[in-house]
């Protein structure tokens, strides 16, 4: 059986109410909306892969967790702001998704997702 998959960042239950609440008032749409459970920030789309890539692809993500770690150590002693503001709405076609984007990606999300892609 084949499944999407991603990498993704959780986002606060704040956050998700927020935007949940958002979408509400702004986006009255005539299809199922994806549950608020389901919010994250995703830094790396793996695409739809069948079982045994899914075990393969968990296994080498568990065997790299520690470099992982080491390379986002340089985010934590940084001062810096790890907001996001999404501004912009986009559609993935082939998974039929509505999806919220920031004008610009800054810099600490553009290096997480350098790290995980690596």
């Amino acid at each position: 059986m084949k499944k999407r998959m991603f990498i993704a960042l959780d986002i606060s239950s704040a956050d998700k109410v927020n935007v949940a609440q958002w979408r509400k008032q702004h986006l009255d749409l005539p299809f199922k909306a994806i549950d608020e459970n389901n919010f994250h920030v995703t830094l790396a789309f793996l695409g739809l892969l069948e079982q045994e890539k899914q075990a393969n692809l968990t296994v080498l993500i568990n065997q790299q967790h520690h470099l992982i770690q080491q390379q986002l150590r340089m985010l934590a002693t940084q001062d810096i702001s790890f907001s996001l503001h999404l501004s912009k709405v986009g559609y993935f076609k082939k998974a039929q998704v509505l999806h919220l984007m920031p004008e610009s990606c800054p810099h600490w999300l553009m290096y997480l997702n350098k790290v995980i892609v690596e």
